[in-house]
């Protein structure tokens, strides 16, 4: 659909519900090529009903891999090079990272819309669940 479409159809829903307000032309368009990019072709998750079952839910899927500080490195440097990987099942929530946070490190985070509990497949669960690792990462840095 040529951009201009696009933007008479959006001026037109915005100017008939909202008839009280003089809304201006937008300047500029911006639109997502998602559903035609090669790398993603409109794709997004599906859950089965098995998914609880097979420990696939956005939960499991939500969770960082984390390192375990070595006990003579926790005080010294930040950088836990040689510590040893921590199973996802050890830390399990929020609540539980928080708890041992001190000894902890987070190594990689995972955002998008398939790790949403309530959003998934949706652009806002998407948004959401970066919020959720940007806080993440944000009380690792803070404390």
């Amino acid at each position: 659909m040529p951009l201009d479409e696009v933007k008479s159809g959006c001026m037109y829903l915005l100017r008939r519900f909202l008839c009280q307000w003089q809304i201006p032309e937008p300047l500029n368009i911006k639109v997502s090529q998602w559903q035609s990019n090669p790398n993603f072709l409109g794709a997004y998750s599906f859950r089965s009903m098995l998914s609880e079952k097979l420990q696939t839910s956005a939960l499991e899927l939500s969770q960082p891999l984390l390192v375990m500080m070595p006990e003579h490195m926790r005080q010294e440097c930040s950088a836990a090079t040689s510590a040893s990987a921590l199973s996802l099942t050890e830390l399990t929530s929020e609540r539980d990272y928080k708890r041992c946070s001190k000894n902890v490190k987070p190594l990689v985070l995972f955002a998008g819309e398939a790790t949403s509990r309530h959003h998934y497949s949706t652009v806002h669960g998407a948004v959401e669940s970066g919020y959720r690792e940007a806080n993440r990462l944000n009380y690792y840095y803070s404390k």
